[in-house]
């Protein structure tokens, strides 16, 4: 028999979260949406990680059917994008 595994909210905040789809950090866990009926977990918000010292950017609603694996560290996801976020301007010197 294996022990069940459990997690504050705040130990899955520090997790990073990874696409398996494409292989690209999402961010981290900002919210979750529980059903308080039977206390399940639906989803998670993920805040996409943009900037370098700060995360900034769009929100991610990832369904717990998603969630592929939860480790130490990380919490492996797997879904599809549509389209891949538009790069950043590049930016022309003149001088």
């Amino acid at each position: 028999m294996t022990a069940l595994k459990q997690a504050t909210f705040e130990e899955l905040c520090a997790k990073e979260v990874i696409n398996t789809a494409d292989c690209r950090r999402l961010g981290y866990i900002s919210d979750m949406c529980i059903d308080l009926e039977c206390g399940r977990i639906l989803s998670f918000t993920v805040r996409e990680c943009t900037g370098f010292f700060a995360p900034k950017g769009n929100e991610i609603c990832i369904p717990w059917e998603n969630i592929t694996k939860i480790g130490d560290d990380i919490i492996f996801v797997n879904i599809c994008h549509a389209a891949p976020p538009p790069p950043p301007p590049k930016r022309r010197f003149f001088g």
